[in-house]
């Protein structure tokens, strides 16, 4: 007879639906499936809480929004503006200046966001909300503009996934007034998740932009937006904002500290500790009153009495002592868990602690720290840059065809500098540098684009 098969609980092995409704099946089966394409798994419902979860971490903890807007300054160091890289350099520098000038009043809210803040913002937005959704578009005469809109703006009403009958068409605006004409197009039938719709080949064809009720809503076609966003699974559809990694460590931290926090004023408020035969303060009468808590069982309830502030704990001993309270809240322990979770957190988010607090590096691990920091910067920057370089060369081909622009065969021919790298010691850096070009292991333009 064959050796019988076990689990590891040293029972007989079965499936699954033999342990349902147990303690195993809680602790080891009961988990999501996740066997499927990353953007049908997760439901309408669940991308809104998520969206809410990561915003209001951010509202709330000023640790994550410092860290959000942290790496978003560094990322946004070198700002945004392109640079020509083509062979015509007076074509290049005459048409630089104009598209500067152009993408600085690019927003369609006018100069509440020039172009750097403008991915800055998208930069943050990536951390919480996942995404961003920058819409091409221009003024009545043609000139380019673009309108970033938050990830809550695109979605869909109802839980359904195919685009039918009722919704198959897009909203094309006409006269003030007016309601908007549908015109029934490519989407019929189509694909639509989380705002998202999709071909055949699940690659994303349109965007539902939400209005102010159902009857504003529009489909937009891919070739007038820009989804920018950062996939970690090939079939992402909307990923998750990195905050979302951690939340239930930020809810921890939350939950640790206002407990810390009300330890806290509890030690406080207490300033001395007395102890006498009876337990209870001294009594001391006052005009028509008995004395001070008087009929107060002291033997079962603590007795405190409010002086200049602070209070005065009465604890009943053999022999009168007068003592000052001391805490050691918090204590050594608490503080190493609350940095292990903030530092897990962080990391989770592609940040690093020690960039609140410089002063906890130290040692050989500097460098690499620097190294760890300057590839989240400058890939968080490579993914921003392709999807901005996308906008520029919209904008520069309708300053062309409005006339603003003289035609050139190297039109396309643009690139987003790259943010200066961080180091913690910059002179200790640059003296680096200095040794590396001497012996030919590094250039002065490498070494230049990194001290800028």
């Amino acid at each position: 007879m064959s050796a019988q098969i076990v689990n590891q609980f040293g029972r007989p092995y079965d499936s699954p639906a033999r342990y349902s409704g147990t303690e195993e099946d809680r602790r080891f089966m009961n988990r999501p499936k996740l066997d499927g394409d990353m953007a049908t798994l997760l439901s309408r419902s669940k991308h809104k809480m998520i969206l809410n979860d990561a915003r209001w971490i951010r509202e709330s903890f000023p640790l994550v929004g410092g860290a959000v807007e942290q790496k978003a300054d560094y990322v946004s160091a070198a700002g945004w503006l392109p640079e020509f890289f083509g062979n015509d350099r007076d074509w290049g520098e005459l048409v630089t200046e104009k598209l500067h000038l152009a993408l600085n009043i690019a927003d369609v809210r006018g100069q509440l966001f020039d172009w750097t803040d403008l991915f800055w913002t998208a930069s943050s937005s990536l951390d919480v909300d996942g995404s961003v959704f920058p819409l091409l578009t221009e003024t009545a005469s043609g000139f380019p503009q673009t309108q970033f809109l938050e990830a809550h703006r695109i979605g869909q009403r109802s839980p359904g996934r195919l685009v039918g009958t009722q919704d198959a068409y897009t909203l094309i605006p006409r006269a003030p007034g007016q309601p908007p004409e549908k015109v029934w197009g490519i989407f019929f039938g189509r694909k639509i998740i989380n705002g998202i719709i999709y071909n055949e080949a699940c690659a994303e064809i349109g965007y539902r932009v939400l209005g102010e009720n159902s009857t504003e809503d529009r489909d937009i076609f891919a070739r007038d937006m820009v989804h920018i966003t950062h996939p970690r699974w090939f079939s992402d559809g909307r990923p998750f904002p990195s905050i979302a990694y951690a939340a239930l460590d930020w809810y921890d931290v939350k939950e640790a500290r206002e407990l810390q926090r009300t330890q806290q004023k509890v030690h406080a408020a207490l300033t001395l500790i007395e102890s006498n035969e009876s337990g209870a303060p001294p009594p001391v009468p006052k005009l028509g009153e008995g004395p001070i808590r008087a009929g107060a069982d002291a033997a079962t309830e603590p007795q405190t009495q409010l002086l200049m502030g602070g209070l005065v704990r009465y604890v009943r001993s053999a022999g009168g002592k007068l003592d000052s309270h001391e805490s050691n809240s918090p204590s050594d322990g608490w503080r190493a868990f609350d940095r292990t979770i903030i530092a897990g957190a962080l990391f989770g988010m592609g940040w690093r602690a020690e960039m609140l607090d410089l002063s906890l590096l130290g040692g050989a691990g500097v460098r690499g720290f620097q190294d760890n920091i300057n590839t989240v910067i400058l890939g968080r920057h490579r993914r921003i840059s392709r999807y901005a370089l996308r906008i520029v060369k919209y904008f520069v081909s309708k300053l062309i065809r409005r006339g603003d622009i003289t035609p050139n065969a190297e039109w396309w021919k643009w690139f987003i500098p790259q943010p200066p790298e961080f180091n913690v010691d910059a002179s200790r850096a640059m003296q680096q540098d200095r040794d590396n070009i001497r012996f030919g292991l590094d250039s002065h333009p490498d070494a230049v684009r990194r001290s800028l």
